[in-house]
């Protein structure tokens, strides 16, 4: 009987749902106030994946763990007369919006639209370990690291920040560069050919 209660036991705690705990603090209060990097989520309340993103990722033991130990975790409804001003800030597009700032409210990286939670970790351990986030690629460019690979990847981060002359020149300058992928190639073309559709409406 005891072996039974403890296995049903086991099961429960298994299952059970982990609560994300999003820090009670304004965008402003938490860059002044805090030495610490932000985890800054966007959300709209009718929108089916940010309503995925909250039901599954964010209910991750270890995602919780990782924010808690070592962000500011912020949640703002981008709709609201609060939060729009500051989502335009950022050349928000399109929710669910998750950026990682720097304690100086800095960019470090973004993830635009829904991610399972595997995927999720390894972007919150590259932003924590400083590896092949938009700042990881923004630094390996200034020291003239003009390689096809930083360059399509830092092309791609600029995208996702909808800073569209920047990502336009870079892709422009890989199509330039040698010993380009085709892969590389070929994707850079056609993202040449949106943005410049987009740019020009």
């Amino acid at each position: 009987m005891k072996k039974i209660i403890f296995t049903a036991l086991i099961l429960i705690l298994s299952c059970a749902n982990y609560n994300f705990d999003w820090d009670n603090l304004t965008y402003d209060e938490a860059v002044v106030d805090y030495n610490k990097p932000i985890m800054l989520y966007f959300y709209a309340t009718w929108w089916g994946p940010c309503k995925m993103l909250e039901a599954s990722t964010f209910k991750d033991k270890e995602i919780i763990n990782l924010a808690k130990n070592n962000f500011i975790n912020l949640k703002i409804n981008a709709e609201t007369e609060y939060g729009m001003p500051l989502f335009n800030r950022f050349n928000g597009t399109g929710y669910p919006l998750i950026l990682f700032l720097d304690s100086n409210g800095n960019e470090l990286d973004r993830i635009s639209g829904f991610l399972p939670d595997y995927e999720f970790i390894i972007k919150m351990q590259n932003i924590l370990n400083g590896k092949n986030t938009f700042t990881y690629y923004l630094d390996e460019y200034n020291k003239n690291n003009h390689s096809s690979e930083i360059l399509f990847a830092l092309a791609n981060k600029y995208k996702e920040k909808n800073e569209i002359d920047k990502a336009i020149s870079l892709y422009k300058q890989l199509l330039n560069s040698s010993n380009v992928s085709k892969s590389d190639y070929d994707n850079s073309k056609y993202s040449l050919a949106i943005l410049s559709i987009q740019k020009n409406n």
